[in-house]
């Protein structure tokens, strides 16, 4: 009997925590609508995001063409604040990079296995105690625009259930980054003219 209860209290448990993270899926769409500039969309999304993504940091990593980097968002957290990060990064120096390119999520575990290859992006995520890192990409209407990166203190931070929700937040996230970099190219062009 005791054993039946305790399986009751567990999946009421999962279905509170499930619960909780599409009313913030709602809130990140919500935030979508909300805003016009990519700054002020960031700061929101930061604030609104912390209350239901386990992580210590968040990050958006969108490409710049012109040049050819991934340049760096930070989306501030108490857990990092401090930390020094690269604003941004060559193509081939960045794990965000790589991401954009292959359109495949990254979960970094074992940053050894990194190292060779980012030498200055593992450097800063060991200088700031980031134990795990999942970069996911950011992508909208088939058009890349860059990445969005979770890091966490804690050793292998996120399991299936975790990644899945945090892929349909970079969905979102995706969209909201698209939309605020149309109005801000709309409203620079109408400005011209």
């Amino acid at each position: 009997f005791l054993s039946n209860v305790m399986s009751v209290e567990s999946r009421q448990s999962q279905d509170d925590a499930r619960l909780r993270q599409y009313r913030a899926l709602l809130e990140v769409a919500e935030s979508i609508a909300a805003h016009r500039d990519l700054s002020s969309l960031l700061h929101d999304l930061a604030r609104r995001l912390q209350l239901v993504v386990k992580c210590d940091g968040i990050n958006v990593v969108l490409h710049d063409p012109e040049r050819n980097v991934m340049r760096i968002h930070l989306l501030e957290l108490p857990t990092l604040e401090g930390a020094q990060f690269a604003t941004e990064l060559p193509m081939e120096e960045a794990p965000a990079g790589l991401v954009w390119q292959t359109q495949q999520p990254m979960l970094m575990t074992d940053f050894s296995a990194y190292e060779s290859r980012f030498p200055r992006a593992i450097s800063d995520l060991r200088r700031s105690g980031v134990k795990t890192v999942y970069i996911l990409p950011l992508t909208s209407a088939g058009r890349r625009l860059g990445a969005l990166g979770f890091g966490s203190l804690q050793e292998q931070a996120w399991g299936e259930s975790d990644q899945e929700f945090l892929q349909q937040v970079a969905n979102l996230v995706a969209v909201a980054v698209d939309n605020a970099r149309n109005i801000e190219q709309a409203l620079s062009a109408q400005r011209r003219y």
